[in-house]
């Protein structure tokens, strides 16, 4: 017999979640049973209609501001969702994914840190303060999100990136295991309706 929340005890923070993937991915999550930490960065509003329409699912769920776009940015957004958990944080969504197609050629510096620090190093860093814990309770889940287009080589710096949120996934996988599984998945375009 399948239990209906089989998540209910865990708390789960999911970066960049205030809308699309991010939202659907909190949802499922709460309807799993688990306490969701919904980050945003522009907007409060979506982030507080989606936390309230959570209301009917166990858990305590919040929303915590987070600018991934740099390493100060991603370590003040872990250390608020930690202060704002019910529980301790034992399942991490790295989601966050800024996009880019600009040149190589003409790709400004700081265009580059913008999308290499929200994509990799913000993976990077959540998952570098959350998994001591996780490792201590013996358990603890990470879902890096990629993109298809990690397989592609029109997309400059954004390819870069998602193809190194693949190899990070593997290399955490292989470090952490048993007690922490590490996975990743590589959706294609969504729709944002």
């Amino acid at each position: 017999m399948e239990r209906s929340h089989p998540l209910e005890g865990h708390t789960a923070l999911i970066t960049s979640s205030s809308r699309n993937l991010g939202a659907e991915v909190a949802r499922r999550l709460a309807e799993k049973g688990a306490s969701v930490i919904v980050t945003y960065f522009s907007s409060m509003e979506l982030a507080e209609e989606l936390v309230d329409g959570l209301a009917g699912t166990p858990g305590k769920h919040v929303a915590v501001f987070g600018d991934t776009s740099t390493a100060a940015g991603t370590r003040e957004m872990v250390k608020q969702a930690c202060r704002a958990a019910s529980g301790t944080i034992d399942i991490l969504v790295n989601n966050s994914g800024p996009f880019s197609m600009t040149p190589y050629a003409e790709l400004p510096g700081e265009e580059w840190e913008r999308i290499w620090d929200g994509n990799v190093t913000a993976a990077f860093i959540s998952a570098q303060i959350l998994t001591p814990v996780m490792r201590s309770n013996a358990w603890g889940r990470i879902v890096n999100v990629s993109a298809g287009s990690a397989y592609l080589r029109n997309h400059s710096i954004y390819t870069l990136a998602k193809e190194a949120i693949i190899t990070l996934t593997e290399s955490l996988a292989v470090e952490l295991a048993p007690e922490i599984t590490v996975n990743c998945v590589a959706p294609g375009q969504i729709s944002e309706s």
